[in-house]
């Protein structure tokens, strides 16, 4: 059985991912600040798939959190093939207007966190029995900017270079970087229940996107995964 690791799985596009893995047959692991919530998550993929969920309290801006978080996974299942770094916060105002501390948390969560997840488990990825792969839910804007986005959109260029420099120093790993465009989420406090407005997609819509990355054959590496809404404007 293979193993797999969600961060930020208690809501959102991190419990699609945790469903389709399950669905592929993934042994599971689930971290996230609230444990309520990511318990939900858990006992419904169980009661769907039968899949095997561990569920653990986990802060990504916490290193000795992280860790754990690693070891937790290993002493579970043995091994961890794949790893989501899917945990995540945004903030938007003009950059003179936003508060440095502010600033700050985004790029602790969203850079040194990811950068955290990426020292816990490049050990246990090294030694899965097959390739292991790193990926990281980023955005489509890791590729360009706009207004009131300075704070986030800076997080996600250094995501994508501190992934493109992973990769070059681990070329052995899969490392990938998935790019949605405008998602309905609570991520962007939407009711993720209700129809996705114009120009959005659907976690469930992303994460079977995702799906081509968990059934991509072994020698073949994705780097970048790409995907917006056909109503939402091709920014370059």
């Amino acid at each position: 059985m293979r193993s797999a690791v969600v961060t930020g799985a208690s809501r959102g596009l991190g419990a699609a991912f945790a469903r389709v893995l399950a669905e592929e047959g993934f042994a599971l692991t689930l971290g996230a600040r609230d444990t309520g919530e990511l318990e939900q998550v858990a006992e419904r993929i169980r009661a769907a798939t039968q899949a095997e969920v561990a569920v653990h309290a986990l802060d990504v801006t916490d290193t000795a959190s992280v860790r754990a978080l690693a070891d937790q996974a290993l002493a579970r299942f043995g091994q961890v093939d794949l790893v989501v770094a899917n945990a995540g916060i945004g903030s938007f105002a003009p950059l003179v207007a936003m508060d440095e501390e502010r600033f700050r948390s985004i790029l602790d969560v969203n850079v040194l966190g990811v950068f955290r997840t990426m020292r816990a488990f490049v050990g246990p990825l090294h030694d899965a029995p097959s390739t292991g792969s790193f990926v990281v839910i980023s955005s489509d804007v890791s590729e360009r900017v706009f207004p009131n986005g300075g704070a986030y959109v800076s997080s996600k260029h250094a995501v994508r270079a501190l992934l493109r420099t992973f990769q070059q120093e681990h070329p052995d790993l899969r490392v990938c970087e998935v790019q949605p465009g405008s998602t309905r989420t609570a991520f962007n406090d939407a009711d993720p229940e209700e129809p996705p407005g114009e120009g959005q997609l659907t976690a469930a819509e992303v994460a079977e996107a995702f799906r081509v990355l968990v059934r991509a054959p072994d020698h073949v590496r994705i780097e970048e995964l790409k995907l917006r809404s056909t109503g939402q404007f091709p920014d370059y």
